[in-house]
């Protein structure tokens, strides 16, 4: 990526123009496609153990695990953004961030809560915490005031939200099949996320 495409990449934009965050995220996508690649095979290989855990205290601790592997895809999409090369430093950033466990197990508990009681409010928190992992990442944030900011931004652009889930959830069901696939698909939601996230998200 030339450095002016690594400008443009989280440059703003006026009105949030979701076909212009797709090819954002293309470009940020194909200049570190090996990277990308690498570390999207290690968390769809993570998403596939958890698929099969039966115990469930390993399926907690594969989902407190699971936030800091997609901080890793973050870090790359960052890096990528920058113009740097990402290095092995970079995809392990989540893991050596004490925050990203606590906001993976706070994210689970809440969830198992929301669907035990009732299966709309589960569902309703996962779509509030959409922004939560992104949040802690790039704005440094608590576990609970990312889920909070994230709610908040849910709020304000919900349709968004909305239509990034669906896309991305498209995009991870093409993975499913196989891990390679997911290994492809994983990173580019990432870096969709990421982009929208830095067009909608409060700065300062």
């Amino acid at each position: 990526m030339s450095s002016s495409d690594a400008t443009a990449a989280f440059s703003p934009m006026p009105v949030v123009d979701f076909g212009t965050c797709i090819q954002r995220a293309v470009r940020l996508y194909t200049s570190a496609t090996g990277w990308f690649v690498v570390w999207g095979l290690a968390v769809a290989a993570l998403q596939a153990c958890l698929a099969v855990a039966t115990a469930g205290w390993a399926l907690l601790l594969g989902l407190m695990v699971l936030v800091p592997a997609n901080i890793g895809l973050f870090a790359i999409v960052v890096a990528a953004a920058r113009g740097e090369t990402p290095t092995p430093a970079t995809v392990l950033e989540g893991f050596r961030i004490p925050r990203a466990y606590a906001l993976g197990l706070l994210e689970t508990l809440l969830l198992c809560v929301g669907l035990v009681f009732f299966v709309v409010p589960g569902l309703i928190f996962a779509v509030a915490t959409t922004w939560s992992a992104v949040a802690l990442y790039r704005r440094n944030l608590g576990a609970w005031d990312a889920v909070t900011h994230s709610l908040a931004l849910t709020r304000s652009h919900l349709g968004l939200t909305l239509l990034l889930l669906i896309l991305t959830m498209g995009l991870q069901s093409l993975g499913t099949g196989t891990i390679v696939l997911g290994a492809l698909t994983l990173p580019l939601a990432a870096c969709l996320k990421v982009v929208l996230y830095e067009q909608i998200a409060p700065k300062g």
